[in-house]
């Protein structure tokens, strides 16, 4: 991502941590909820890649704004030709008269889904919360006495699965952006934390922990792009990546969280604490979209089908002999 755009996302963050209204306001007025928007339609016209690494960003800063579902309604819309409304905009499930789980449904504008080859917009209503993820609500909407402020034709390779697919691409950002927050909130702790006079980093069980959260972010990391470079504004992403990038960070995601809580000890789960907050947001983020069983399975049935050339094959190409 260009350095100028990552140091604004940056700054706009530390100047606006405590009062969402003004961080909202900022990041549209940079143009930044709007990255995947085309210039012609009244966007940035970032390239895809980069609005990840802004999503990415954007979880390790802890933002507590729709900014990753706004920039994925912002791409939908632009694969229809669509123009964006200025706002929030969360996203709900494809499900034909209710959604479950739906983010940020108390301050988003609009919500966007996709229902029957339409991508729809409404603006939020009869939006029950049900939980909170961190300081994030999660709500239930009941679509069916609503009616779509606006409603696209989609493109005929956006299904419901490449729905679920870009998705689950946009969590593994979020997770990954999380999770080295995570890593480098711990290796702050126990590099200035001492027991026995000496600093917890020194110890060879706080090591391991840290070398293994390491391995599982940048695991992770190489997963998430391999995902994100399949992705195009008028095809379908490669279903193999995306499932090996959602499934990996899924999994990483419960290892990364217990050892940074193992390595904090009591003070991790106090809410005064950020450490906390963001394990909510990993173990909800490891759901949505589909977990690690989910998308796991996604690439058993892919490779067991008999149209499929094999695991072996399509990692190493033919095998003779």
């Amino acid at each position: 991502m260009d350095a100028l755009i990552a140091d604004t996302a940056k700054r706009i963050y530390a100047d606006h941590a405590d009062d969402t209204t003004a961080l909202w306001q900022a990041l549209e007025d940079n143009g930044l909820s709007r990255a995947w928007v085309p210039d012609e339609l009244g966007g940035t016209g970032l390239e895809l890649s980069d609005g990840f690494a802004l999503i990415r960003q954007s979880a390790g800063e802890q933002a507590s704004v729709p900014f990753a579902e706004t920039l994925m309604a912002g791409y939908l819309l632009a694969t229809a030709g669509a123009e964006m409304p200025d706002g929030q905009i969360t996203i709900a499930s494809s499900r034909q008269y209710s959604a479950t789980e739906v983010p940020f449904a108390d301050r988003a504008d609009h919500v966007l889904r996709l229902q029957q080859n339409q991508i729809q917009l409404f603006k939020v209503e009869n939006a029950q919360i049900i939980s909170h993820v961190g300081s994030d609500p999660v709500a239930t909407i009941d679509f069916a006495p609503l009616t779509p402020v606006s409603s696209h034709k989609a493109a005929a390779w956006l299904t419901p699965e490449i729905y679920q697919q870009l998705g689950a691409v946009i969590r593994t950002a979020q997770l990954c952006g999380t999770m080295q927050y995570q890593l480098e909130l711990t290796l702050e702790h126990t590099s200035t934390r001492e027991q026995f006079g000496r600093p917890l980093t020194k110890f060879q069980a706080i090591q391991h922990l840290l070398a293994e959260m390491a391995g599982e972010l940048a695991t992770s990391s190489a997963a998430l792009e391999g995902a994100i470079q399949s992705f195009s504004l008028d095809a379908a992403p490669d279903a193999i990546a995306v499932a090996c990038a959602k499934a990996r960070a899924s999994e990483a995601a419960d290892i990364v969280s217990r050892h940074a809580h193992q390595a904090h000890g009591a003070i991790g789960y106090t809410g005064e604490y950020s450490l906390g907050r963001f394990s909510r947001r990993l173990w909800q983020w490891r759901e949505d979209f589909g977990n690690e069983f989910y998308w796991g399975k996604q690439l058993g049935e892919q490779f067991s089908r008999t149209s499929s050339g094999g695991l072996t094959e399509d990692i190493f190409g033919e095998v003779n002999g």
